[in-house]
This record gives structure tokens, C-alpha cells and sequence, in this order.
């Protein structure tokens, strides 16, 4: 049952202070495993401490056949969905073009990562951001000094806007 705490720092600390008689009650089975595997081994753990499991949400009774069977209906389900979800996310990966591992701090798919921006062009954004001068005046002075906007192409105001509010300024 490895798999569960590795993603739940919580459920370790939780499962370890059950005793006999004890019970783990959870608002949604699928919250408390998304495996058949999983879930199984927490049932029998609950059977041989002596606790039990209490489902909120739908007042399954996992101390009888009839809800141990629901519960393992239920469970299943929810395995297959989340499976389902990464099928489904592959394959919206694979038609974007994208690849699966992202670099951390990447944006979803569809998204854009905002392009660096040489110190050339950052010192004369902040030179006339000191100087209080507009948008539209900030992007002639950065096509004037021949620098290039994040895309490669002209700058335009709202281009310098979206820059600033990525400095803080």
C-alpha cells in the first residue's frame, strides 16, 4: 500500500493510529483509492486490526458481503476512470503536439510559456516606465533601438503591457 501514502502524506499517520474497533470513515470512496489493488489491501488490513470503513456519501456498510461487494463495484469504476483520464490525456497531448513530462513550471497543454526577454529590452521598459511614458511610446522605442519582441517580430502596446505585468511593474 505504497502507492496511496506516496500521494497522501496523510493517510499513513491515519491508517497507524486505527485500532480495534476504530473506524476510518471517508465523504467519497474515491477519495480514499482510485485501485482495486489498493483498496483491497486496505480492506483486509481493516479486517485483521479489527476496524472498519464507513463511507459517508453513500451508507456503505463494508462489514457485510453486500457492501464489501458495492464498495468493490464502486472502486473499480473509479480505477477505470482515472485510466480513462489518462488515455484521455495522452491522447489530447499527442493531437497538440505535445509531449508527455512537461518541464515543471510549463503550462498546460494549449498554453504559452511568456518568452525571455534580453536586459536590453527589460532596461529600456523600466527606463520608461521611471519616465511615465505610455505603452504605445515604449513600443516605438524598443522598434527604434531595433530589439525584437519575445516572438521575434514588433513590438505593439499590448505586447509591452503583458511584459511589464510579467516584471511587477
Amino acid at each position: 500500500m505504497a502507492c496511496p501514502q506516496k500521494k497522501r502524506p496523510a493517510l499513513g499517520p491515519a491508517l497507524a493510529s486505527l485500532g480495534e474497533g476504530d473506524v476510518l470513515a471517508v465523504a467519497k470512496l474515491d477519495r480514499l483509492s482510485r485501485s482495486v489493488l489498493d483498496f483491497a489491501g486496505l480492506l483486509d488490513r481493516a479486517t485483521r486490526e479489527g476496524w472498519s470503513i464507513v463511507v459517508l456519501d453513500m451508507g456503505i456498510d463494508m462489514t457485510t458481503p453486500n457492501g464489501e461487494l458495492v464498495a468493490n463495484m464502486v472502486i473499480a469504476v473509479a480505477q477505470w476512470e482515472r485510466r480513462m483520464i489518462g488515455v484521455r490525456t495522452r491522447e489530447g497531448m499527442a493531437k497538440s503536439g505535445k509531449r508527455p513530462g512537461r518541464p515543471k513550471g510549463s503550462p498546460a497543454v494549449g498554453g504559452q510559456r511568456p518568452a525571455p526577454v534580453g536586459p536590453e529590452v527589460e532596461a529600456v521598459v523600466r527606463r520608461a516606465l521611471r519616465e511615465g511614458r505610455s505603452l504605445r511610446t515604449t513600443a516605438k522605442l524598443l522598434n527604434e533601438a531595433g530589439l525584437r519582441s519575445p516572438r521575434g517580430g514588433r513590438w505593439h502596446a499590448t505586447t509591452v503591457g503583458r511584459l511589464i505585468a510579467r516584471l511587477g511593474g
